[in-house]
């Protein structure tokens, strides 16, 4: 996997709705038998609007609660936008200030 602990990535979960979650743990069950194994992630909610979007969708969330992500159901990881705002600081610092305090690191 190209993602790790600490990582914020986009999942789609299974209540349909898309949310940014911060990775705390990658857990393996392997092969055993008949049954094919799995992996994913330990992860948590990151903002309050993801929750309101899940519990919009009838799921009983807060931003206290862990959860498990399958490898499939991450659909982007917005870090890639961090190394391109570090090429272009000087231009857009206002833009870049922004995108910090609403989903950047």
């Amino acid at each position: 996997m190209k993602y790790k602990v600490g990582d914020i990535v986009k999942v789609h979960t299974f209540a349909g709705v898309d949310v940014a979650v911060k990775i705390l743990e990658r857990i393996e069950v392997p092969k055993e038998r008949q049954w094919g194994g799995y992996g994913g992630w330990k992860t948590k909610l990151v903002h309050q609007q993801d929750v309101d979007k899940l519990i919009k969708a009838g799921v009983p969330a807060s931003l206290d609660d862990e959860g498990w992500v399958f490898d499939w159901q991450v659909i982007q990881s917005p870090h890639h936008l961090d190394d391109a705002i570090k090429d272009c600081e000087s231009e857009y610092e206002e833009e870049i200030e922004l995108y910090k305090v609403y989903g950047g690191e």
